[in-house]
């Protein structure tokens, strides 16, 4: 699965640092402006700290999980990302240009992995809309997704 999700590459791209040369391709990625990037990182003060600690998160049950405030500003940076793509609007996750974004980005789609992938982000999306704090909604649908596509590939490790 080459291009799970776009949040996955956000993730492992912010943990490297906030260079310029991540930042571009944060940019580039999301067909958005390098300074839309950049405001989005100085609004919220995420530090690469408090992105290691989402890792710690990832197993715990999404809708019932504390969330530590340095954490939260993980979540707040990804929720100003997706709002300037118009996937967000406030703590509202726009599932179809969700997943009208991701298909742009796919180049060689395979109808399996797309009909999984939108499985998980159903799943997701459902799986917050009670919440109404757009950082702690876009932290658990990043972490929801997460966990359903470490549990999907689970029964695959040893293949």
């Amino acid at each position: 699965m080459k291009q799970v999700i776009f949040i996955f590459y956000l993730f492992i791209a912010v943990t490297m640092g906030f260079s310029d040369d991540v930042t571009e391709k944060m940019a580039s990625f999301l067909s958005m402006p390098k300074t839309d990037v950049q405001i989005c990182i100085n609004k919220t003060y995420v530090k690469i700290e408090d992105l290691m600690m989402l890792d710690e998160l990832v197993d715990e049950n999404v809708e019932t999980m504390d969330i530590d405030k340095s954490v939260l500003k993980v979540g707040c940076l990804f929720a100003c990302l997706l709002q300037k793509k118009e996937v967000m609007s406030g703590a509202y996750i726009n599932l179809e240009r969700l997943k009208e974004f991701l298909d742009s980005q796919t180049l060689h789609p395979d109808h399996r992995y797309i009909v999984e992938r939108n499985r998980i982000l159903n799943t997701c999306t459902d799986r917050v809309k009670s919440k109404t704090d757009e950082c702690e909604v876009t932290l658990k649908f990043i972490l929801c997704v997460t966990a359903e596509a470490k549990r999907l590939r689970a029964p695959f490790k040893d293949i």
